[in-house]
């Protein structure tokens, strides 16, 4: 989809807040069938947004561990309303 998007002009921005397979391992066991695509879907595409933003510095810290296609990121604050 990012593809199409800079076709038509656009510019891609991925708002990380979460990594799904981290999500997963949390409920499944490691070795689950699904856990493996998902760690490779986000790998294979993590370098198709132009622009990342995280909501935590955790994240903006743990994307380059997970991620090897990672660029850079900035780190976006919530509205305190969220805090």
């Amino acid at each position: 989809m990012a593809w199409v998007l800079r076709v038509l002009g656009s510019t891609v921005v991925v708002d990380w807040h979460n990594l799904a397979f981290t999500i997963m391992e949390q409920t499944l066991r490691k070795e689950h069938p699904f856990i493996a695509p998902a760690k490779l879907y986000e790998r294979a595409f993590s370098s198709a947004g132009d622009a990342h933003l995280c909501v935590t510095s955790a994240m903006q810290a743990l994307l380059p561990t997970c991620l090897p296609a990672y660029l850079p990121t900035a780190y976006r604050l919530l509205p305190t309303a969220y805090h």
